[in-house]
């Protein structure tokens, strides 16, 4: 169990999530697609990106084993930059959205929920009459 009442935990050791081979293969595609941009706007930097593409398929098919560092040590980046990012962004939606909604339903005096207290009243069950189709016959 972790030291902080955290729903997850972060103080965790685990494999990296993705498989080398798959590692290496988003890579891969990731620096291809890089280098091709970059031969198509006429720059050098072009067969630096397409070698790296290269390298990653030849650790594919050859090593896959020799990159299990460069995973593991990859998906330790992605597990800090979460543990950082996502409180961050949901911190903005929620003063960005909830809170003003929030305050917009005070103002305009809207209260979805009745939660004042009667002391008169026996029970806050609210009767309702369900609806009654008209007919089940024909239904699509």
């Amino acid at each position: 169990m972790s030291r902080h009442s955290f729903h997850e935990l972060f103080d965790r050791d685990e494999a990296p999530s993705a498989s080398n081979r798959s590692f290496c293969t988003a890579f891969a595609v990731v620096f291809t697609l890089i280098g091709i941009c970059k031969f198509y706007q006429g720059r050098a930097s072009a067969e630096l990106f397409l070698a790296c593409a290269g390298l990653f398929i030849v650790f594919i098919y050859k090593t896959p084993a020799f990159i299990t560092p460069v995973n593991a040590l990859w998906s330790r980046i992605g597990h800090t930059l979460s543990r950082i990012i996502s409180p961050i962004i949901l911190g903005l939606l929620y003063y960005s959205t909830i809170v003003p909604m929030g305050l917009l339903m005070r103002v305009a005096g809207k209260r979805p929920l009745p939660l004042d207290f009667d002391p008169q009243v026996q029970t806050y069950w609210i009767t309702r009459k369900p609806a009654e189709p008209e007919t089940m016959l024909n239904q699509f």
